[in-house]
């Protein structure tokens, strides 16, 4: 009797093993591109099993430099009460600026509610993966921008760097790029914490009035239409 109660114990730790409905749910899978938001939700739904989930995992994700801190790392912008702090090798801490976009890979070291009401993500150790980011999107409205001489910018829709983000591609002079086209471009962007201070077209739909700049592209391809 007891060889056979093993034997069906032994099975089942084995199914567990192989079998995805036995893998832990709490943490649903993340994505590099909407791993802010996500972490922003479970902080707002107070699922302190959810938060708990992240502990120790290694994770990718793409967010704008909310500040930086000497000597430590840099903290990324979060919707609501969230907040995530990198700690970050000095070499790479001190190439970096705020309102850039950078590509973290991270080991969550911590979750923890703070004194002043936000529920902080501690990465450490992490590192930059990449500070430029390549998008294809179809360009929904050209605009000038005025304060650079009335250089064109194509305006689109990419999910690939943050879901569902408007991003403003500046195009070099001599461009064929037309409303309508579908272009790839390549390079470093920019998240500018005070639109007040800029001219920038928006989109309409765009209800955060949240944008991404690349101001100075590597490379710009348009998609050639058979």
């Amino acid at each position: 009797m007891k060889s056979r109660v093993c034997k069906r114990l032994l099975a089942a730790a084995l199914a567990c093993l192989f079998l995805p409905a036995c893998q832990s749910q709490e943490q649903p899978e993340q994505t590099p591109a909407g791993f802010t938001a996500s972490f922003a939700a479970a902080v707002s739904s107070g699922d302190e099993k959810a938060l708990a989930a992240y502990q120790g995992n290694t994770y990718q994700l793409n967010a704008r430099v909310d500040g930086i801190l000497p000597g430590e790392g840099v903290s990324i912008r979060c919707p609501g009460k969230a907040r995530i702090t990198a700690a970050l090798p000095q070499e790479e801490l001190e190439g970096l600026q705020v309102n850039e976009v950078i590509a973290l890979e991270g080991t969550v070291k911590e979750v923890a509610a703070q004194s002043n009401g936000l529920t902080e993500m501690v990465l450490d150790p992490a590192h930059v993966a990449g500070k430029e980011f390549e998008i294809t999107g179809k360009v929904e409205k050209i605009f000038h921008d005025w304060e650079r001489d009335g250089q064109d910018y194509a305006a689109l829709w990419d999910s690939t760097v943050v879901e569902s983000r408007q991003v403003n591609v500046y195009l070099p002079q001599g461009h064929e790029v037309q409303e309508g086209d579908t272009i790839t471009a390549r390079g470093a962007l920019f998240a500018p914490a005070d639109l007040g201070e800029l001219s920038i077209g928006f989109l309409p739909g765009n209800q955060s009035a949240a944008v991404f700049l690349m101001y100075e592209p590597n490379s710009v391809q348009k998609e050639v239409r058979e």
